[in-house]
């Protein structure tokens, strides 16, 4: 709750179901652990008994105030230090509990992950700088192509960041662990060159999807060239290229009867033609072909204006 205000992007949609869908919604509040639970938890993991890891917990409980999330990334942290560690000659882990206490640690764990990210290197930052342009996850074989295309590294930075509990990696994707980290990668790219970086992107994938004929790929692909907008487009010749494959992608989108997509596709693709004064005179046939099912899609989604 002390990260979402009144006009966090969740507590909105939350509101306009409850307003205009009549969809009864719960709230449940996850409290924070109690020390019993805390300390039951890091007992747990470091298979000791709760009576052992009483002290440790305590210290854990003071400095994250019981958030589990916040718990996790401290114990890492400590792990990483040296401050918990495995002891052969007393064949338990063990802790340095003076040197824990004295641990500087922000108040929340947003915070706290992120300035774990000063410490990677800038290979692994750059990765993560990409991924981040795709929003909180994407899959593993989309970055995979990405990597080929425009010959950087990607998925061995990507691997380090896992280590490093930056990214997290399930069902064939790679995921940020935290809001806060994406947007510290995100924010790594001057505001005036994330145009260029999307657009860069997604035309190296929408030309992969072109020639496999990817039509998932296609659609991610011309979103990402769609978040760059027409301001990110070198020339008359490629904003031409970029109306097509948007004409493509809303094609596909109306075949799967996503017709909100598809209309946003065929706007965007008139946007890029607008970059051109003669458009109509030059590229008659595309222009007409993506106002026309622009104008379809507006009627199925009942815009009439």
């Amino acid at each position: 709750d002390d990260e979402m205000g009144e006009s966090h992007p969740l507590n909105l949609m939350l509101t306009n179901v409850n307003s205009l869908c009549g969809t009864r919604t719960t709230k449940i509040c996850l409290t924070s652990m109690s020390k019993s639970a805390l300390n039951e938890m890091v007992s747990t993991e470091l298979s000791l008994l709760p009576r052992i890891t009483r002290s440790l917990a305590n210290i854990l409980h003071h400095k994250t105030k019981g958030s589990p999330l916040f718990v996790k990334q401290v114990m890492m942290e400590l792990y990483k230090q040296r401050l918990l560690y495995p002891s052969l000659s007393r064949r338990r882990w063990v802790w340095e509990t003076n040197k824990i206490l004295d641990m500087k640690i922000p108040d929340n764990v947003a915070t706290f992950i992120t300035n774990t990210f000063d410490r990677l290197s800038f290979e692994v930052v750059s990765a993560l700088v990409v991924l981040s342009c795709f929003g909180a996850s994407a899959d593993i074989s989309l970055i995979q192509v990405l990597e080929k295309e425009i010959e950087q590294p990607l998925i061995a930075p990507l691997d380090d960041a896992v280590a490093h509990s930056v990214l997290g990696k399930r069902n064939g994707k790679l995921y940020f662990m935290h809001d806060k980290l994406q947007e510290a990668a995100y924010s790594k790219m001057k505001p005036e060159e994330r145009c260029l970086h999307h657009n860069r992107y997604g035309l190296a994938l929408g030309f992969v999807a072109v020639r496999e004929r990817d039509d998932r790929l296609l659609l991610t692909a011309v979103t990402q060239i769609n978040h760059g907008g027409p301001q990110a487009v070198i020339d008359d010749e490629q904003a031409v290229v970029v109306a097509n494959l948007n004409l493509d992608a809303g094609k596909k989108a109306m075949y799967m009867s996503d017709f909100f997509a598809a209309h946003s596709f065929f706007e965007h693709g008139i946007s890029y033609l607008r970059l051109r004064r003669e458009y109509w005179n030059e590229h008659y046939d595309l222009s007409l072909e993506l106002f026309n099912l622009a104008a379809k899609c507006a009627f199925m989604n009942a815009e009439h204006d």
